[in-house]
């Protein structure tokens, strides 16, 4: 084996060591070093970013399996999907197939420790010959994207170095670390807005169809010093019960091997849910992927930051309600100095992991990635909702199409419809789109089509309540019932208000101040909640969770509502007490 140059020897440091950042174009320019002399890796530049920097993705596995990959990759993509085979076809795929880990770094820019940890992951596999390692590059295919967001690396990095030495070093970047999406990057993961969210959804969801995902993340610097999968209740109801189970295997091996290696501090089963905004890493749950994140407490970016023991907190919910050894925390960090190095370590020992238990467990992941699709697909097949249609006649088609184009980007079943057909009572024209439910991805089609905005809103509503697991689907139908009931009953009261309202109209109209009186008080009341409406963009919007928002109609009729009600009853308030209207009540009141 040729010599392969070592990250330190390149950068001119220890990747981690204190006040040290490598930018993303040393980094591209050893991750292409790298591609010229090993014979395990391929390096590939999948394009411009979306401010023109290299987005690179690199494969590394045996000599071997590169020299069948596209075979293993189509091999692959049959486990990810195997309606029609017959179980001794599955069977030999399984015998046959490689385990494939995708794995990304630094999403967030400002959570620098992946893309510092990536090119000493790379060598180590690239250069090592223990058993162990040998044995993951025979088993697995690792897809590795050493920098999700390159544009916001650079901005970090010299942010950094502009302000090592002043008041302001380690502070983060006082800007948007993506031009167009700043942190919400991995809100993007459903949609595919940005070019970078293309580039790893067509890694993901078309050219491999992985076992597993991880992305690396940081959080706050005064808990856990790591988070590892699996995630804490509640979970998303409609993701097959084996990729929860699977996300507890890799967390219990990633802690493992950190406490193997005399890392404290990591945390599982903790702050992060199952169930939240729809990015890579829950996103990838949908699809039958073990979808999973580390979260490694921050430094201040490259600068050691300083935790006095009693700084250290728990999450103050009920899962981690102090800090201090508990069955999801059995080592907790005792403090101190806490430095970019110590993210590192811990965030390699993470991504190693996953691959160590890839190889040691490959024709059983490789069979329940088969096993997840058969019974997501019978799933679908019993499922009370067989399908949905989309009316070919749309008045915007330009919506149409970033629909299309969305269900098209998540592997999704298209069949257009050849001749008009009927459903029931409701004819649909030919060219109309049916997405079937019977499929491999049931998840994504239910929440993407099925579950919608009002749905999540009473989620987090259940959720805050305590509610969540297994029981939040029948959960959420009850709450939906009882929804019903009040909508039915704000209806009748609505009713008795306004034939309230005309009944005294037509009293005051009589000339009976009492009346007026009593339709002031209304007035004032539906004036206030018009008020209400106006600032907090409707009833219970100021509610919903995070990410989550009404439809645009929605917030208009809203608004409309608001301010036509404000004026008429500010209207009417000014009008039923100027001088003509207090003359007409005092002559009523003489003729009595």
């Amino acid at each position: 084996m040729r010599n392969i140059t070592s990250p330190e020897s390149f950068f001119g440091f220890k990747l981690g060591e204190d006040y040290k950042i490598a930018r993303w174009d040393k980094i591209v320019e050893y991750y292409k070093l790298l591609d010229q002399e090993s014979d395990r890796i391929q390096v590939t530049d999948l394009g411009p970013s979306t401010e023109g920097n290299p987005f690179l993705k690199g494969i590394i596995t045996s000599p071997d399996n590169f020299a069948h990959l596209e075979e293993i990759r189509q091999t692959n993509q049959k486990i990810a999907d195997p309606r029609g085979l017959s179980q001794a076809e599955i069977d030999a795929l399984v015998a046959k197939g490689k385990a494939v880990s995708v794995q990304s770094m630094s999403l967030h820019a400002t959570e620098i420790g992946g893309t510092q940890m990536a090119p000493q992951l790379a060598y180590d596999l690239l250069t090592g010959e223990s058993e162990e390692i040998l044995n993951i590059l025979q088993n697995v295919v690792l897809v590795m994207v050493p920098c999700f967001n390159p544009d916001g690396q650079i901005m970090v990095t010299d942010w950094y170095n502009s302000t090592l030495g002043t008041p302001y070093e380690g502070c983060n970047y006082p800007s948007l670390y993506h031009k167009y999406t700043g942190h919400d990057n991995n809100r993007d993961a459903f949609a595919h807005n940005i070019i970078e969210s293309q580039y790893v959804g067509d890694i993901l969801f078309k050219e491999w169809t992985p076992q597993s995902y991880f992305d690396h993340h940081h959080m706050g610097s005064y808990g856990a010093r790591i988070f590892v999968p699996p995630y804490k209740n509640p979970v998303r109801p409609y993701t097959d019960p084996l990729v929860y189970n699977e996300l507890s295997l890799y967390g219990a091996n990633m802690c493992y091997r950190m406490e193997q290696e005399d890392l404290s501090g990591a945390t599982m089963m903790a702050q992060f849910p199952g169930w939240g905004h729809y990015g890579y890493h829950w996103i990838t749950n949908s699809h039958n992927i073990a979808g999973m994140l580390s979260e490694s407490a921050n430094a201040k970016l490259a600068t050691p930051l300083y935790i006095h023991p009693t700084q250290l907190e728990g999450n103050h919910d009920k899962v981690t309600p102090f800090y201090g050894q508990q069955v999801h925390f059995t080592h907790p960090w005792p403090g101190g100095w806490w430095r970019l190095g110590d993210i590192v370590k811990r965030q390699y020992c993470a991504a190693y992991a996953v691959l160590d238990t890839m190889a040691k467990n490959r024709q059983q992941i490789l069979f329940n990635m088969t096993q997840k699709a058969l019974r997501q697909t019978q799933r679908g097949a019993e499922s009370e909702i067989q399908a949905f249609i989309i009316p070919a006649e749309q008045f915007d088609k330009g919506v149409l199409r970033g629909l299309l184009k969305i269900l098209l980007d998540h592997g999704l079943e298209l069949q257009r419809a050849a001749e008009d057909f009927k459903v029931g009572n409701v004819t649909y024209p030919a060219g109309s789109i049916i997405v079937p439910l019977a499929v491999t991805v049931i998840s994504v089609v239910g929440y993407l089509l099925l579950f919608n905005w009002a749905d999540e809103a009473m989620a987090s509503s259940v959720r805050d309540l305590g509610g969540g697991g297994q029981e939040l689907e029948s959960t959420l139908s009850a709450f939906k019932a009882v929804l019903m009931v009040v909508f039915a009953l704000f209806t009748i009261g609505y009713l008795v208000l306004t034939f309230l309202w005309i009944l005294f109209g037509f009293k005051m109209r009589a000339g009976r101040n009492w009346a007026r009186v009593t339709l002031s008080v209304f007035a004032s009341l539906f004036a206030l909640f018009s008020v209400f409406l106006l600032f907090n963009g409707g009833v219970g919007s100021g509610d919903l969770p995070t990410g989550v928002h009404p439809p645009t109609a929605y917030a208009v009729l809203t608004y409309v509502q608001g301010g036509l009600g404000l004026v008429a009853m500010v209207g009417f308030l000014v009008l039923a007490y100027v001088r003509p209207s207090n003359w007409y009540f005092q002559a009523a009141a003489h003729l009595r």
